[in-house]
């Protein structure tokens, strides 16, 4: 797997433990790669199951974008199993934890890109 400057700053501060990692940027700067790219890394060493959220306004955006690109990212790597991805519910298992994709009403202002470091599960 090609990781990304970007990929590098989020392992950086998430190692350090900070609370909130923001990432910032123009379009197709990496920021929804590289975070994808952290939370297959978090979901895979974790050693205690965990629940990883992914949200956004609408399915066809998650379609389009996040779940294309986790696909590719694991496949890369020769993770992706079709048989750990409930294309229903939208839930990819990874080990013992789940990374979930859904939509939700967004309202008043945008976050992009921010990934609180400590996870329920």
């Amino acid at each position: 797997m090609n990781l990304t400057s970007v990929f590098q700053k989020n392992i950086e501060a998430y190692n350090a433990r900070v609370r909130y990692i923001v990432n910032k940027g123009s379009t197709r700067s990496s920021k929804t790669y590289s975070v994808l790219q952290l939370l297959a890394f978090i979901a895979d060493y974790s050693a205690k199951p965990l629940v990883i959220s992914i949200v956004s306004e609408s399915m066809p955006h998650l379609k389009k974008g996040c779940i294309r690109d986790f696909k590719d990212i694991l496949s890369d790597k020769g993770y992706w199993n079709e048989n750990d991805w409930n294309a229903t519910d939208k839930i990819y298992r990874m080990k013992n934890s789940i990374i979930e994709y859904f939509r939700t009403k967004v309202t008043g202002t945008k976050t992009i890109g921010m990934l609180p470091t400590r996870f329920t599960g």
